[in-house]
């Protein structure tokens, strides 16, 4: 089976090169296959090239008339996906695909609620889904601005939306046989996605609800510390249609030889073989490819030991802030923020 790895983020503005990149590399080293954005705003017509190395294939739904809202879909170049159909607004509210997965069909659903009128625009969006999906199996991720649980999915136990918006929300969920993946894990866990700095409160407001059959495909489901916008990153991974690995060839980091200790042992591999092969009987050619295996392998030991110190200063640093963020999330200490 091929695992994949699918996350919700509302990133609160998109359009600057420097907060997109960093974004799409943090996305890329959690092993994000296919990225929900919410809130990109970007204007219809003129949402820039976010193509990068790691996300080849994009498609947006945005605002008619202005840059506010937005919601995007990011592919990573890994996945064998075809998009067979789309389905969106005209207020960059939501946008749903039809996607051939691992020759697996399925529905991925990207929505952004709005903060008032939610009763409504659930009754419209699920609609609109339940046509578009004909049956298939959904994956539907977002921001719905509000808690499902609030006594659970609130720092202070309470919402300020009524609680028949929520009643209203589950009813379309349980009509699509839709799950709370998260809550279906972790049935007690407090855990946020949302941090209010203006009132120093914390709300689960990003979801992931998959179909009821997709269960089989033992899910797992996370979320991450807050970074780069006033949401964190939420995901789910589960097991769709059969994967063949491609492996792709191999090419030099040249920021190896820049670091001294590297292009030491490197120039010292090289004497040592030409010393060793000094007198080979072996034709040139074979020496030369037989020195470009000797030296790929010292490099690529190199990065591996590079890449190992870079990610575990990473690990560290984010370990230390999720420790200090569930800290603030149990006590709303000013001390601790």
């Amino acid at each position: 089976m091929a695992a994949i790895r699918v996350s919700s983020y509302n990133v609160n503005g998109l359009n600057k090169p420097a907060k997109r990149n960093q974004i799409l590399y943090n996305l890329h080293k959690q092993k994000i296959s296919i990225a929900l954005l919410q809130e990109t705003h970007f204007k219809t017509g003129h949402a820039p090239s976010c193509k990068n190395r790691y996300y080849t294939t994009w498609t947006h739904c945005t605002h008619l008339e202005s840059k506010s809202w937005g919601v995007s879909f990011a592919f990573h170049k890994s996945i064998p996906c075809e998009i067979i159909g789309t389905l969106s607004d005209n207020f960059g509210r939501y946008l749903f695909l039809k996607v051939s997965l691992f020759s697996k069909l399925l529905i991925i659903a990207n929505v952004y609620f709005p903060n008032t009128g939610q009763s409504w625009f659930a009754s419209k969006m699920f609609t609109a889904l339940a046509d578009f999906a004909d049956g298939l199996q959904i994956i539907l991720g977002g921001d719905i601005n509000f808690p499902l649980e609030a006594f659970i999915d609130a720092s202070y136990g309470r919402s300020s939306v009524p609680s028949g918006v929520a009643r209203g929300f589950k009813k379309h969920l349980q009509t699509l046989r839709l799950v709370d993946i998260w809550r279906i894990l972790y049935p007690t866990t407090k855990d946020y996605t949302f941090f209010s700095a203006s009132h120093n409160t914390y709300h689960c407001l990003d979801y992931f609800f998959i179909s009821h059959s997709l269960l089989d495909t033992r899910p797992t489901a996370g979320i991450e510390p807050i970074l780069f916008s006033d949401h964190s990153i939420t995901w789910v991974a589960l097991d769709v249609g059969d994967s063949t690995r491609s492996y792709g060839s191999w090419k030099l980091n040249d920021n190896i030889l820049r670091v001294l200790v590297c292009a030491a042992d490197i120039k010292s591999t090289i004497s040592d073989f030409v010393e060793i092969h000094s007198s080979d009987p072996s034709s040139p050619t074979i020496i030369w490819e037989t020195l470009k295996c000797v030296v790929r392998g010292r490099l690529i030991l190199h990065a591996s030991r590079l890449k190992k110190v870079r990610s575990g200063v990473v690990k560290a640093l984010l370990q230390k802030l999720a420790v200090l963020e569930q800290k603030h999330k149990g006590s709303l200490s000013a001390a601790v923020y």
